[in-house]
């Protein structure tokens, strides 16, 4: 069974694209069926510790089996393989590996109204990894910090070299979708299809009175200064994603 996987920054559009996947005649898709919250931090600091080694290898097996009749593509839509695209080339050298990557404003102030970076987190947040990064951390406030680790993730993956696929064009451009993502991961999803489900949002941020009273931020109202102090963690980034 072929195997594709789909990675990026968390609120890129991953629930989305699993639930499009899903959707393909001859795909076994999944959201986030590899790793998780504990394994994607061990990944993001060891990425060749042999923890994220065995999980990948392990994972992979289960989610596409040798020898399995029926659908030919197996599809993991998944923010936790991030840090693990060597871990995953080791272990399936013939996987499709994808980079699914959305506006970093927009992501941003997904993530703003989340538990990321708060007091109540549940143990998802990264932090830098040298002595000079981690002085500078102590002095970010939260939307910084926000803003350093969209750019941390978008910059490793830029690195490994990942096909990219703009959330915003897959959804406006199916003629995109199909050139970027589903020809080379040789996924079958007709247009018709893609049409019907291209503006089916799925995991929205929900309201929940618990977060409230906790203190969960509110919508974030982007302003000049959040724009600037953006563009000085992720203006190069965003300039080489072909974001304006």
């Amino acid at each position: 069974m072929q195997l594709v996987v789909i990675t990026g920054a968390s609120r890129s559009g991953s629930t989305f694209f699993g639930d499009l996947m899903s959707h393909a005649e001859n795909t076994r898709a999944h959201h986030e069926q590899v790793g998780g919250r504990d394994f994607y931090c061990v990944s993001a600091y060891c990425p060749n510790h042999p923890y994220v080694r065995h999980a990948v290898a392990q994972g992979l097996a289960r989610l596409a089996p040798q020898g399995e009749n029926g659908n030919t593509v197996a599809v993991d839509v998944n923010a936790y393989l991030a840090f693990a695209t060597d871990a995953i080339r080791a272990a399936r050298p013939d996987a499709g590996l994808f980079h699914l990557v959305r506006d970093g404003r927009k992501v941003i102030q997904s993530n703003w109204v989340r538990k990321m970076y708060t007091g109540y987190a549940k143990g998802i947040d990264i932090r830098p990894t040298t002595d000079s990064e981690l002085d500078a951390w102590e002095h970010y406030g939260r939307f910084e910090k926000l803003c350093w680790q969209w750019n941390r993730i978008v910059t490793e993956l830029m690195g490994k070299g990942l096909p990219l696929v703009r959330l915003e064009d897959a959804i406006r451009d199916y003629e995109y979708l199909d050139e970027k993502l589903l020809q080379p991961g040789g996924i079958a999803l007709s247009k018709e299809v893609w049409d019907q489900r291209r503006n089916h949002r799925v995991n929205a941020s929900k309201f929940k009175l618990g977060d409230f009273l906790r203190g969960r931020p509110l919508e974030l109202a982007w302003t000049g200064e959040h724009e600037a102090r953006f563009q000085e963690f992720c203006g190069d980034s965003m300039s080489a994603l072909g974001y304006a």
